[in-house]
């Protein structure tokens, strides 16, 4: 009796040893890597129960792709890229694009006319002029100095189909939504991947999937609630970006200039203290937050309405708070 009595504890033994020990090895951790692209760091955290190096070296090539590709200040060997758009010498009427960049110069473009010119993307020596002067402290450029960049920016993109353009040689700045694009390549990489758990940083900017207890994220923005303290929202595989944010500005001479230009009057953009959105697909926040940046609060709420799934929060200029109508599902 004895004996079948600690054959069965013995059984039960093994069985928790077992457990125990596919527990320990599926154990999920951290995996976390830093990438600089586009001018910043962008810092990916997963969380897994396998080694994330091939993932981490496939994200890096994501990343290393959308970069050079919409770099608009350096060519890179064997790529037509914002820089050779901007600045080639080569003697034929059209360029053929990579299908991702053309993507994203077709995506810009119809946000473009959706603005109604609230938002340009040929605006490029308008806007390496000004990061120019104030990076440098040289002063503020004259409206001569003004006009002329945007004599030289004069040329609007024309898409011709089957990844060609014009080569007419428009100045396209493109700003932080190269970025966006990057993002929403590497989440549909995790999901192929069968990964699920994952955060993107960027500043105070985010694309989050799932939490490892299943829930939201949570993040803080630089925008005050009622009670005077930042207001905290939650997200799931969504994105959310806020333009305006210290990163976003210059300081000169005791003044601040943002590094987004407006398109009425080729000057640093002084409409809205900050804005946040929050959005499903990443390029989405980043061009729709690019926008309201530009823009009142009035006129942003105006195409916020028109703009399914989107949701955002305004600081105006006098340090008033406006959100869209379902921001709050967001908020803490």
């Amino acid at each position: 009796m004895h004996d079948k009595i600690n054959k069965i504890m013995w059984v039960i033994a093994f069985v928790l040893a077992l457990g125990l020990l596919f527990l320990l090895l599926n154990k999920e951790t951290w995996h976390e890597q830093t990438f600089h692209y586009f001018d910043t760091d962008i810092k990916v955290r997963i969380y897994h129960n396998k080694n994330m190096d091939a993932v981490f070296s496939k994200i890096n090539q994501i990343y290393k792709e959308y970069d050079h590709l919409t770099d608009a200040h350096k060519s890179y060997d064997g790529i037509v890229n914002i820089h050779t758009i901007r600045y080639n010498k080569e003697d034929k009427e059209t360029l053929t694009l990579d299908n991702k960049l053309y993507e994203i110069l077709s995506y810009v473009n119809e946000w473009n006319k959706k603005s109604q010119g609230i938002f340009k993307i040929n605006q490029g020596a308008t806007t390496d002029g000004w990061n120019m002067y104030l990076k440098e402290q040289v002063g503020i450029p004259s409206d001569d100095v003004i006009q002329n960049w945007k004599e030289q920016d004069c040329e609007s993109l024309y898409l011709l189909g089957d990844s060609k353009i014009k080569n007419n040689h428009p100045m396209i700045e493109l700003g932080k939504i190269p970025l966006g694009f990057a993002n929403d390549a590497v989440t549909s990489y995790l999901k192929k991947e069968g990964i699920e758990h994952y955060l993107i940083q960027e500043n105070g900017n985010a694309t989050a999937g799932l939490s490892v207890n299943q829930r939201p994220y949570k993040v803080a923005l630089s925008i005050l609630n009622k009670n005077n303290v930042s207001t905290i929202t939650q997200i799931k595989n969504k994105t959310i970006v806020t333009y305006g944010a210290t990163e976003d500005y210059y300081e000169y001479n005791d003044q601040l200039y943002s590094r987004f230009i407006d398109p009425n009057t080729s000057k640093p953009a002084k409409h809205v203290k900050q804005v946040t959105v929050i959005a499903s697909k990443a390029r989405e926040a980043y061009v729709v937050g690019n926008i309201l940046y530009l823009t009142s609060v009035s006129e942003g709420e105006k195409i916020i309405n028109n703009v399914p799934g989107v949701e955002a929060k305004w600081e105006d200029l006098d340090g008033n708070i406006t959100s869209s109508s379902k921001f709050y599902q967001y908020e803490v």
